[in-house]
Order: C-alpha cells, then structure tokens, then sequence
C-alpha cells in the first residue's frame, strides 16, 4: 500500500500546481486593472525622469529647426527662379517691343503693271505700307509680322530678291 499513498500525494502535488498559476495569473491581472484605473495616461507613458522629457524636447527641436532650414532654402530657390522667370519675360517683352514693325506710311501704289498682269485682268489699285528692311528680315518673317500671305508680300515686291534682301531697302506690305 506504499505506492498507492505515495501516488496519491503525487498526484494532489501535481493537480496544486496549475492551481497556483492561475491564482498568481489572477492576481498580476488585478494589480494591472488597479494601476490602469487609479493613474491617468499621461503617468503610465510618462519617462523616467525630467531629464529624459528635457532631452526629447531638445530633440525635437533640433528636428524642427531643421525643417525649417531646409523650408527656407526651397523658398529661397522658388523665389531666384520666380525672379529669373520675371527677368525674362521681361526681356521678351522689350524684344518684342523693339523688334514691333513700325509702318513707316500707307501710300496707295499700284502695283507693278505687267503683262501677265493685263492679261489676268489682276490689275488693281491696292493699299500699301512700306517697311525698311532691317537685319533678320525675311519675306517669311515679315508676312507673319504683317498678318499677311507670303504669296501676296512677294507679288508686292516683283523686282525684291527674296534671296538677298538688302537692310534699307524699301518694301511694299498689302494692306488689307
């Protein structure tokens, strides 16, 4: 009968032992309901010393700080490259305003008669401005800066070389 009252204090020793984990496991959760109800969010996360907040806030500041370093070197990019931009579209502009065609008058010229002329019965008196050849001027150029066909600027200018326009030269525009 030995091994019967030594199994059975065996087994009353091993049945104890989950018994007592799940106590100690009921126990731990109560502590942690307690703190979790008695201190406020703040005191659970809060560091361990002032030292540590102090240090944190420094670190942040740093970080700041150097986003707004980093903020006020795109500003200053955007800014130069705004300016650069007004500059030259400034530019343009003036370009434009001092390459603008200046009619020098409007004069009613006929246009030159030949016989292709007669014979088409093309002949017509038609209004002309005249515009002096200035370096860079094509007939290209100039119908477009006149609003007018190229075909008809150079049937305005018969005896003009398109190929070798001459700066001074005087040319007829047909007005519209």
């Amino acid at each position: 009968m030995d091994t019967f009252d030594s199994h059975q204090e065996a087994s009353t020793g091993g049945n104890l032992v989950p018994i007592a984990i799940s106590l100690l496991a009921f126990l731990m959760g109560g502590v942690a309901l307690y703190l979790s109800l008695t201190k406020s969010p703040n005191e659970l996360n809060e560091p361990a010393s002032y030292d540590e907040q102090f240090e944190r806030l420094e670190m942040k500041i740093d970080f700041l700080q150097a986003e707004n370093q980093a903020l006020k070197q795109n500003l200053t990019k955007i800014v130069e490259q705004t300016q650069t931009a007004f500059a030259q579209v400034g530019r343009e502009i003036t370009n434009l305003h001092a390459h603008k065609p200046k009619a020098v008058a409007t004069i009613k010229t006929p246009p030159a008669i030949n016989k292709s002329n007669l014979e088409s019965k093309s002949y017509q008196s038609t209004s002309y401005e005249t515009h002096t050849v200035e370096p860079g001027d094509t007939f290209s150029k100039l119908a477009k800066r006149y609003h007018v066909s190229l075909d008809s600027l150079l049937k305005a200018n018969p005896n003009a070389n398109p190929k070798n326009l001459r700066v001074g030269q005087t040319l007829h525009v047909p007005g519209s």
